[in-house]
């Protein structure tokens, strides 16, 4: 998962998934819920935010696989190579 912030400039693609409620709740303790994220509805999709969270640069493995992904489904990186640079 992504740490997002708000910026009215920019925009995020993404897929959505339904998951089973047992993959949703090992889901909550992998990203730390309740300590570090809380969990919000918009319309019929939940999601999880930050709770006072300092936003650090990811780990390489990880930054791979999410341009592994957006690859795999067609999404453009080059926002997602921006924000790794940026995140140095």
């Amino acid at each position: 998962m992504l740490t997002i912030t708000p910026n009215n400039n920019s925009f995020v693609e993404g897929i959505l998934w339904e998951i089973p409620i047992i993959d949703k709740l090992r889901l909550d303790s992998l990203e730390g819920y309740p300590q570090h994220y809380k969990i919000i509805k918009f319309k019929e999709v939940y999601t999880y935010t930050s709770v006072n969270r300092t936003i650090n640069t990811p780990d390489v493995s990880y930054y791979k696989d999410i341009l592994f992904y957006y690859t795999l489904y067609g999404f453009d990186v080059e926002h997602i190579k921006k924000a790794y640079v940026n995140s140095l």
